[in-house]
């Protein structure tokens, strides 16, 4: 006579065996509807996305595929890096949670909010060829702001709370986690 314990467990353990292919099956149905349905992204409008100016239109496709596609993410991620001035893919910070400074290669990017002073964002260290534009990526969000004309080797942007663009650019540079890019004017003609 067979033990009880033993046949429910070996039913038990064919339940999860079951349930486990049929999951298997629904992730390949998902991944063939997904590539069936998933439009191809050319390199030629990954770089022109790439190149775009702060306030120029997007493409709700790419934009589409950079969320949902990792390796379009990377491509454009690559893309950045290459025509950025100076990059880094998330800052090395000594303290976790939010930071006011974030060093870039020769570049400080420093949050400057003093109690009775204004707010400022300053972009230092800078040489030629100089940043026109910043992009941060942070998660599925990304902001890419135009930047004022350098000030000898320094950037400096006003946070003013009314304008939402520099609370969330202000926001964003402070998440170690967060990807910068600084891309000269030039490559974006």
């Amino acid at each position: 006579m067979a033990d009880p314990l033993s046949s429910d467990a070996a039913r038990l353990l064919a339940e999860v065996h079951a349930a486990r292919g049929l999951v298997r099956r629904k992730i390949e149905v998902d991944r063939r509807e997904q590539a069936e349905t998933a439009v191809p992204i050319s390199a030629s409008a990954l770089w022109a996305h790439v190149r775009r100016a702060p306030q120029a239109p997007v493409s709700f496709e790419i934009e589409r595929a950079l969320r949902t596609n990792p390796a379009v993410a990377r491509k454009y991620r690559t893309m950045l890096a290459c025509i950025a001035v100076v990059s880094a893919p998330e800052a090395i910070a000594a303290a976790s949670g939010e930071i006011s400074q974030r060093r870039i290669g020769p570049v400080t990017i420093t949050i400057d909010e003093q109690i009775d002073a204004a707010r400022l964002i300053l972009i230092s260290g800078l040489q030629p060829p100089m940043p026109g534009v910043i992009e941060v990526l942070l998660g599925e969000r990304s902001l890419r702001l135009a930047l004022p004309e350098p000030i000898g080797e320094t950037i400096v942007l006003a946070v003013d709370p009314a304008v939402a663009d520099i609370m969330e650019l202000m926001e964003m540079l402070r998440d170690p986690r967060a990807e910068i890019f600084l891309i000269p004017t030039r490559p974006l003609e």
